[in-house]
């Protein structure tokens, strides 16, 4: 593959780079970070990730990892004061920041192939208090998100280091989003009051900072691990059904959805017997139950109870 930016050409089948004079000296591990930096160049990486990537999680200093970041600065023209193309984000990471001339946009690669992957980065939960206690509840509850979100393969997620290193930033959500290069970011706060304890968080779209899906989760405090691993699917499911662009029936809509289905199913017998009415009759009695129960159940049910609806909904369709 070929990286093209400034006067520079980046080949990785001959692990080479150059210029227009010809090949450019550079060690093998600069180039390597050099690759690792450009094909992560819509977000900032961290030191632990280049030590994973680069030194396959060999031990080794900042020192030796600024010397190669240095070496790929004099070879490309830049230094520490102008950072050009290499740009260093105190206590977060670097970022490769030049322009890339192969006329493909910045953005994930997840993203750029035919949007069949949607991105999102969850940053940490924010501790309203100062509570020891919470604050643990609250980064216990990013890392459970971040571990079970990864686990679906039509989503890209940012990694827990590079979450990290937003925790307490003063940036607005739409710049940590366009930083880590994703399309959506999750945020959260813990808040306390003796024995409850209440979760918020918001999926926010980095493109114009709307609002995408928010929630509020009230619980009793008795066990920290009770609470995370019971709130920790909530979001989960709620948060894959919206970026999946699933729909979920408010109680409101619901509650209207069973008024509509009640009239539906006394419409029949309020004239003379007919089978056909009757089984729609039935169908919609069927709607109104499961609607009911989308109602009343937990958050945790409605998910399930809504494609039942959605099912009946298609049947009660084709007998219109």
């Amino acid at each position: 593959m070929r990286f093209a930016f400034a006067d520079f050409l980046v080949d990785t089948d001959r692990r080479e780079l150059s210029d227009r004079d010809g090949p450019i000296a550079l060690q093998p591990q600069a180039f390597a970070l050099l690759v690792f930096l450009i094909e992560n160049s819509y977000r900032v990486v961290t030191k632990d990730e280049i030590f994973a990537a680069v030194w396959q999680g060999r031990i080794v200093g900042d020192g030796t990892l600024n010397a190669r970041i240095n070496a790929i600065r004099t070879a490309v023209g830049d230094d520490g004061t102008r950072q050009e193309l290499v740009k260093t984000f105190p206590r977060q990471g670097f970022r490769f920041v030049a322009n890339l001339n192969d006329g493909t946009s910045r953005g994930p690669a997840t993203e750029q192939q035919g949007g069949k992957r949607k991105s999102v980065g969850i940053l940490p939960f924010s501790n309203i208090g100062n509570d020891p206690e919470q604050a643990y509840f609250a980064d216990g509850l990013t890392e459970d998100l971040i571990t079970d979100i990864s686990k679906f393969q039509d989503l890209f997620v940012i990694a827990m280091n590079t979450s990290f290193t937003f925790k307490g930033s003063s940036k607005g959500t739409i710049q940590i989003g366009r930083e880590m290069g994703v399309a959506h970011v999750l945020e959260g706060s813990v808040r306390r009051a003796g024995g409850r304890i209440r979760i918020n968080a918001q999926l926010v779209a980095t493109e114009d900072g709307g609002s995408v899906w928010a929630e509020r989760y009230d619980r009793d405090f008795n066990d920290i691990f009770a609470v995370q691993d019971d709130i920790t699917p909530e979001i989960t499911k709620a948060l894959k059904a919206n970026l999946r662009g699933d729909t979920i029936p408010s109680r409101a809509e619901a509650e209207v959805r069973v008024h509509m289905n009640y009239a539906c199913a006394h419409a029949p017998y309020s004239s003379s017997f007919n089978p056909r009415l009757s089984q729609k009759a039935f169908l919609c009695w069927s709607r109104q139950s499961r609607l009911t129960q989308c109602i009343r159940e937990p958050e945790r049910n409605r998910y399930s109870l809504t494609n039942a609806v959605t099912h009946l909904d298609s049947q009660v369709s084709t007998m219109d």
